[in-house]
């Protein structure tokens, strides 16, 4: 006990960004989940909001969490985990089984990446594609992502924003260590527009990991928000 030397000195840290908050009221379906399109159908809690959202001209969207994250960083990355020399892989290993040694080569690549423009990242991104697709890798789900949808919010970050997550994904460790990032991506074609939303329903609230996550799309320049869906009541 008792306090500290007064040569000492408290730590500090960096302020923190606001995080834009949103609230949305809904009406719960009778038989679970949230009501949506005038009462026709039912919707999880992120359903519902992607809905609404629609209606604001993010007329795409999905609900991706960590996935979207993974996906792009084996995309963007893929020289480097598995054409690297050194690398080290086995048939039922997922990433490089010495991913850590990996780790000075793939800062420097970030580094770089962090100042790639718009059109390099829709360049590199649409490469790699059309030249893997098909191949097994666990955080590429081919059928599932749509290239067109995955260049449209890669390209539109842009590569700050993309090296800053990754090397949050690099301080993890480990792929499945990773996590925190919103529930949904939206992107508006009209105002050409991508949007990050985490989604929280009654009583939820963030959880250090999701405040982590968000300040970092937040000072790497990502528009983010934090939906709250609260339940309306019929009268």
């Amino acid at each position: 006990g008792g306090a500290p030397p007064r040569r000492w000195k408290p730590q500090s840290f960096p302020p923190r960004e606001p995080v834009e908050e949103v609230l949305l009221r809904g009406r719960r379906a009778q038989k679970g989940g949230w009501v949506v399109k005038k009462g026709k159908s039912a919707a999880t809690v992120e359903g519902f909001v992607l809905e609404e959202y629609a209606k604001k001209g993010f007329s795409q969207g999905r609900h991706t969490e960590n996935g979207l994250w993974l996906c792009l960083f084996t995309l963007l990355n893929y020289d480097q985990l598995y054409g690297a020399e050194g690398a080290q892989h086995t048939a039922w290993s997922d990433f490089p089984l010495n991913f850590g040694a990996l780790e000075p080569s793939l800062r420097a690549s970030l580094d770089a990446m962090a100042q790639w423009s718009r059109e390099e990242v829709e360049h590199r991104l649409k490469r790699v594609w059309q030249e893997k697709k098909g191949l097994q890798l666990k955080y590429v789900d081919w059928a599932s992502w749509d290239l067109g949808f995955l260049t449209q919010v890669a390209s539109h970050v842009g590569g700050r924003v993309l090296a800053a997550v990754f090397r949050m994904l690099l301080r993890a460790g480990r792929p499945d260590w990773f996590g925190g990032f919103p529930d949904l991506v939206l992107y508006n074609p009209f105002a050409q527009e991508v949007r990050f939303l985490e989604v929280k329903g009654p009583g939820d609230s963030l959880s250090a990991r999701q405040k982590a996550a968000i300040q970092v799309l937040l000072t790497s320049g990502a528009d983010v928000q934090v939906a709250h869906v609260q339940e309306t009541k019929n009268k």
